[in-house]
C-alpha cells in the first residue's frame, strides 16, 4: 500500500522547503510513502530545493516540472503521478501539517472503506502584528471542532482521496480556467455529484503559514470578488443562459447581504463591516463574470 503526498508549487522555494523539512518530522503511516512536488515555474525554481531535501529524505521525492502555467495543470500531474499508489494527498506549498496528519487519514480510510476522500480543517497562522479586525475576517477564522461529518466538496489545501475513487470516476482538474482558481471545489463537487463520500475530520489539521500581503483589506476584498466571480464563470461556461440568470440572482441575493451587514455594523463594528464589504466585492465578482470580464487571480504568487 502506497501514498503518494503531492505538492504543487510555484515560486515559493522558502515555503516549499519548510513543508518539505516538516514532512520528515511527522509520524509515518502502515503504508509507503512518496513524495511529488510540481513545479508551475517556467524557471524551475522549485527543482534545487527538492534536490536539497531529497538528498536526506526519510521517502522518496520526485520532482515533476510541468511547464504548463495553471493550478489545474499541476493537479493533473500530481493524479498522474499517484496513478500507482492506493492513495494520493494534497497539501499546499505555504502549509504544515500536524505531527499525525497522514496516519489520521490512513487510519480513517481503513475504517470507512465506502469513503472516497476525507479532508480536514486549516489553521491559519497569521503574522504575530495581524490587527484584530482582520483576524475577524471569515477566511482566517479558527475551523470548527466536532464530530466528523459529510461534505460536499473540498479543497486540495487538505485531503486525502482514494486513487482508485479517481480512476473510476474518470476525475479531473478543470483545465479550461488555468489562472483563475475554484478547480479543486470542482473536482470533488463531482466526485460527491457521481455518488462518492467525503469526510470532514477536524483531528486532520494543517497550519497555513499566511503572508503579510495577505492581511491587507484589498486581498481580503479581492478573496470575496473571487468567490463571487467563479462558480459564476464556470456555470456560464456549462450553461450560458442558465448560468447568467443564476448570476444576476446571486449579484441581488449578496448586494442584500452587504447592506444587512452594512446597518449591522453601526452596532457591531468592524467585523460586520468587513464582511459587509466582502459581500458587495463578491456581488461585483458575479457581474463581471455575467459580463466576460477577465479576473486570473494565479497569475500572481504571495509570499515565498
Amino acid at each position: 500500500m502506497t501514498i503518494t503526498v503531492a505538492i504543487a508549487t510555484k515560486l515559493r522555494p522558502k515555503g516549499l522547503q519548510m513543508l518539505l523539512q516538516a514532512l520528515q518530522d511527522i509520524q509515518a503511516p502502515i503504508a509507503d510513502v512518496n513524495i511529488a512536488v510540481i513545479d508551475n515555474d517556467p524557471c524551475k525554481s522549485a527543482h534545487e530545493v527538492v534536490e536539497q531535501i531529497a538528498a536526506t529524505s526519510k521517502w522518496p521525492i520526485k520532482y515533476i516540472h510541468e511547464s504548463r502555467e495553471g493550478i489545474p495543470f499541476a493537479r493533473n500531474a500530481a493524479i498522474d503521478a499517484a496513478a500507482d499508489s492506493e492513495f494520493l494527498a494534497f497539501i499546499d506549498d505555504d502549509e504544515t501539517p500536524k505531527s499525525d496528519w497522514l496516519v489520521h487519514f490512513e487510519h480513517l480510510m481503513q475504517k470507512y472503506p465506502a469513503v472516497d476522500a476525507v479532508t480536514g480543517p486549516v489553521d491559519c497562522v497569521l503574522p504575530k502584528e495581524t490587527p484584530e479586525w482582520v483576524r475577524s475576517a471569515p477566511m482566517f477564522k479558527p475551523p470548527k471542532t466536532g464530530p466528523l461529518e459529510r461534505r460536499n466538496t473540498a479543497a486540495t489545501s487538505n485531503v486525502f482521496i482514494r486513487v482508485a475513487s479517481i480512476q473510476r470516476l474518470g476525475l479531473r482538474f478543470d483545465e479550461r480556467f488555468p489562472l483563475m482558481g475554484g478547480s479543486d471545489t470542482e473536482f470533488f463537487s463531482n466526485l460527491t455529484a457521481q455518488g462518492g463520500q467525503i469526510l470532514f475530520d477536524p483531528g486532520a489539521r494543517v497550519f497555513e503559514h499566511v503572508p503579510v500581503e495577505r492581511t491587507s483589506l484589498r486581498w481580503i476584498l479581492r478573496r470575496g470578488y473571487r468567490g463571487g466571480y467563479n462558480p459564476a464563470v464556470r456555470q456560464i461556461a456549462d450553461r450560458a443562459i442558465r448560468g447568467r440568470v443564476f448570476g444576476l440572482i446571486q449579484v441581488v441575493l449578496r448586494v442584500c447581504r452587504g447592506f444587512l451587514f452594512a446597518i449591522k455594523s453601526l452596532w457591531q463594528g468592524s467585523e460586520a463591516g468587513l464582511l459587509a464589504g466582502i459581500q458587495f466585492t463578491a456581488a461585483i465578482g458575479t457581474a463581471a463574470a455575467i459580463f466576460g470580464i477577465r479576473f486570473e487571480e494565479y497569475k500572481t504568487v504571495d509570499g515565498e
